[in-house]
């Protein structure tokens, strides 16, 4: 679904505006993500709302389902979250240049990614979730990504897919 699909008022940008104040966009470095990352903070600046970056870090779990699986050296870990934090570091640049109010998170957890996502919107009071249509899986076919469709079914807000 494109934006304009969505039904919401339009800038003369447009860009879609709306009575948001606290915007989440999910992003995991995909050209999709740093897409939804560009309108996010076009959409933060135009409503004058505070947009929090965040990037889910999945832990596998043992077999067992007790613990994190034994694979996962701390070097592996250290690699995951310096391609994080560069990907902050573009979204930042971005937002800074456009002084809307902005805050990264790295979540680490073992809840699926879209359980997370929409954890963290609920327990932060997100009016609207931004994300891409496909993330890093590769499965380009897919008209949209897995966890796309798990937030947009599973959010009490109104998430925003762009493509």
């Amino acid at each position: 679904m494109n934006v304009y699909e969505a039904n919401l008022p339009m800038n003369t940008n447009g860009v879609a505006v709306g009575s948001f104040s606290k915007i989440l966009l999910a992003i995991d470095g995909s050209e999709s993500s740093r897409d939804a990352a560009h309108y996010a903070i076009e959409l933060a600046k135009s409503c004058s709302a505070e947009l929090i970056a965040i990037t889910v870090l999945h832990k596998s779990l043992s077999s067992y389902g007790l613990a994190p699986a034994p694979n996962e050296t701390e070097r592996d870990r250290e690699k995951r979250e310096l391609r994080t934090k560069e990907w902050f570091e573009k979204v930042i640049q971005d937002a800074e240049a456009t002084h809307i109010k902005f805050r990264t998170e790295i979540i680490d957890t073992q809840l699926s990614v879209e359980s997370a996502i929409v954890e963290y919107a609920e327990e932060q009071n997100a009016d609207l979730i931004v994300m891409g249509t496909r993330g890093l899986s590769g499965f380009k076919r897919l008209l949209l990504g897995s966890v796309a469709l798990g937030v947009a079914t599973y959010s009490t807000c109104p998430v925003l897919v762009i493509k």
